[in-house]
């Protein structure tokens, strides 16, 4: 039974085959095709895989059962059933953690995102059936690659699920070839599945269309049904993910050493063409590899395996500690702080060490140990001597003792007696508390000082006192205790039913709970402004009130409340207007009026806002007002204008004549209603026509012929046109 997936992959150069089912899982060195089993008997089933690189996991799915595996560096695995097809034998993750799973000679890649848990089926890509066993990212151009039995490479955009034959491999064995990856220069390994070979293709000649060879690698073992997974940018590397198995995991000098040597510590499981390096930080790198191994300093320091070759590092190390301590010397500094206390008190003592702990002994170091560090707090009951020393725990070193410290261990006084002038008052009034039988300082536990003191609890309160030596400044313990009741008042409170008006605005404040007499005041006056629960007043400023309550006489006591304020806005003026337009329109038209005088909100009688606006009436006259806010609070309207609306008169009527013959003359007559001014325009032939002042109209211009007997003649008519009627012109033209 497994655990979950919980400790990452480190992006190792190795391959892992995942054969079988149940599952074995077979390590795979590219460099040299050495393979070990790492685990077997996984799964119930065998698998397609891919590593992430987003979170250094391996991914498996169950050709079986669908399920989707998460794997660790471990083989511990978290099993998500998410009613994934069965049967997806290609596998891979891009880089942004995306999982491609494809059937061979189907037509739908199936993708699942990685980045949240569960992982999430997201949109499947619609491809070309192609029949291969496997394939991987090509972390270059960042295409899914595939080999088929014929050496046919195929490229798969992740995007679309289009395939692409982009060349064919020769040099190839006829086999299927389940396991696939790419390195980080985008090199193709094929892993055939029939005997083991390992071949490579380079990345140059994957998408050159024409055919390529392919280059025997490496011999692996044969491998059945099989998927492969690898994290496509590690380096290959023949130390892989090994980490020195060290002879020990630390080292430390005698007393009187300063070094040790990193040389005397040896691995014993050292990979064939590596070398042991020692290391200043992790991960290693030839900018922290050490050059001495001669340490002289205390620290954590790397152990790992090197490929000179390869110029690699194995993906792990192994953490070793090294610890110098020299002979420590005798602390400086000492102090004790303070160095006079009083009984059951307590003092630091402090000093440093260069090296080491110190340690503190009473009178000599053959002594009691009372404690280690700086500062140590010590309460000796009676005045004592303390020396101290430093001591390395590896070597295990102790210095010399130090000069011995004092410490005066001073007495406590007496504590006073005290009592209390009235133990019940009413709230807002005082009592005085006395205390005697202290020689010193009287302290209260109020924080007052002095042999008597005048209190004023807001609540029934305990009151204690002690007693301090002027002179040692030691403090005794708590006197008696005396209890002074509070009588409350009945919890009045007041209220407002609102905080900001405007000038002229009344407000109501009420008053509850009070059983007693009430008062209202405006704060800073003492004289009442009224005396019932709710109470309506008209400030003319900001105004703040409170108000007392006098309970029943029975009590003897009374409570005020806290304050309310009021802000009270001032009304602006009303704002000023005008018609900065026509003040006399035609129906249809439009004027501007315009507001001066108002720091805030223009509105007008027509419901329109701002300082300016364009108005069309219907009515004459229409009178319009505007009022002017400030602070939610508006003025009076403003004093009205007026804008007289004018209608348009009808057409003329009675124009006469309407035919003429050439070269002759006619008056022209026409008839305006009521009160309306006929205008009449001239137009000649040529267009466009000449047009008199007052109305602008249009002309058009109609070519026709009419039968004269025995003599034909061109005639042109012209059409007089306007808003508001049509007059024809016949002239004849020879």
């Amino acid at each position: 039974m497994f655990s979950q997936a919980v400790t990452p992959f480190t992006c190792e150069s190795f391959a892992y085959l995942f054969q079988n089912s149940p599952t074995d899982i077979i390590q795979v060195d590219l460099q040299t095709g050495n393979t070990t089993e790492v685990a077997s008997n996984l799964f119930g089933e065998d698998v397609s895989a891919g590593y992430n690189r987003a979170d250094n996991f391996i991914y498996l799915n169950g050709k079986k059962t669908g399920n989707l595996y998460k794997v660790d560096k471990n083989w511990n695995y978290t099993t998500y059933n998410l009613g994934i097809n069965t049967g997806l034998y290609n596998a891979d993750i891009d880089a942004n953690g995306i999982m491609y799973m494809y059937k061979g000679n189907s037509t739908s890649i199936i993708r699942y995102d990685l980045n949240v848990d569960p992982p999430a089926q997201i949109s499947s890509l619609t491809t070309t059936k192609t029949g291969i066993a496997d394939y991987a990212f090509n972390p270059i151009d960042g295409f899914l690659y595939g080999v088929d039995s014929r050496g046919r490479v195929y490229q798969f955009n992740p995007a679309t699920g289009a395939r692409t034959l982009t060349t064919t491999v020769t040099d190839l064995d006829r086999q299927t070839y389940g396991a696939v990856y790419f390195d980080a220069n985008g090199t193709l390994y094929l892993n055939g599945n029939s005997n083991g070979k390992i071949f490579t293709v380079s990345h140059s000649t994957l998408t050159t269309g024409s055919p390529s060879n392919a280059v025997f690698f490496s011999q692996a073992t044969k491998s059945g049904t099989n998927d492969g997974a690898r994290c496509v940018t590690a380096p290959l590397c023949k130390v892989g993910d090994t980490a020195p198995n060290l002879s020990s995991t630390s080292i430390s000098n005698d007393c009187g050493e300063t070094s040790v040597n990193l040389g005397t510590i040896s691995a014993d499981n050292t990979p064939d063409g590596t070398v042991l390096t020692w290391h200043s930080g992790t991960p290693p790198s030839n900018g922290n590899k050490l050059s001495d191994l001669n340490i002289t300093s205390s620290g954590t320091y790397y152990a790992t395996f090197y490929d000179a070759e390869n110029d690699c590092y194995s993906a792990s190390n192994t953490s070793f500690t090294v610890t110098i301590v020299a002979v420590p010397t005798i602390p400086t500094a000492l102090s004790a702080s303070p160095s006079s206390i009083c009984e059951g008190g307590s003092s630091n003592l402090t000093g440093t060490c260069s090296l080491g702990t110190i340690n503190w002994y009473q009178n000599n170091t053959s002594g009691t140990l009372v404690g280690t560090g700086s500062p140590l707090s010590v309460s000796p009951s009676s005045t004592t001597n303390y020396v101290a020393t430093c001591k390395s725990t590896s070597p295990n070193c102790e210095s010399s003792p130090s000069s011995a410290i004092t410490i005066t261990v001073n007495p406590k006084p007496t504590p006073p007696s005290i009592t209390a002038g009235n133990t019940q008052i009413c709230l807002g009034n005082s009592t005085k508390l006395t205390a005697t039988g202290c020689s010193g300082t009287v302290t209260w536990s109020s924080g007052d000082t002095g042999a008597s003191v005048t209190v004023s609890p807001g609540v029934t309160t305990d009151y204690t006192a002690t007693c301090t030596n002027t002179t040692t400044s030691c403090v005794s313990t708590n006197s008696n205790t005396v209890t002074v009741t509070v009588v409350p008042s009945s919890g009045v409170t007041i209220s407002i039913d609102k905080n900001t008006i405007c000038a002229g605005e009344t407000i109501n404040l009420l008053m509850s709970n009070c059983t007693g007499i009430i008062s209202w005041f405006e704060v800073g006056n003492p004289v009442p402004i009224g005396n019932t629960a709710s109470l309506s007043q008209n400030p003319s400023s900001t105004t703040a009130y409170n108000a007392l309550c006098d309970a029943s006489q029975a009590a003897y006591c009374s409570s005020s409340s806290s304050n309310i304020d009021v802000i009270v806005n001032a009304v602006s003026s009303a704002p000023s207007i005008s018609i900065t337009g026509n003040s006399t329109i035609c129906t249809g038209e439009t004027t501007t009026l315009a507001a001066t005088g108002c720091a805030g909100t223009v509105s007008w009688s027509n419901s329109q806002t701002g300082t300016s606006i364009t108005v069309s009436p219907s009515v004459s006259p229409t009178t319009y007002t505007a009022t002017c806010t400030v602070n939610g609070c508006t003025s009076p309207s403003s004093t009205g204008v007026d804008v007289t609306v004018n209608p348009i008169p009808d057409a003329p009527s009675g124009i006469s004549p309407v035919n003429i013959c050439s070269g002759d003359s006619s008056p022209l007559n026409g008839t305006c209603s009521g009160t309306s001014t006929l205008t009449w325009y001239e137009s000649a032939l040529a267009l466009p026509p000449i047009i008199l002042p007052l109305v602008q109209i249009q002309l058009r211009a109609v070519l026709v012929q009419i039968q004269i007997p025995l003599r034909l003649r061109l005639f042109q008519v012209l059409e007089l046109l306007s808003p508001l009627t049509k007059t024809l012109f016949v002239l004849e033209r020879q």
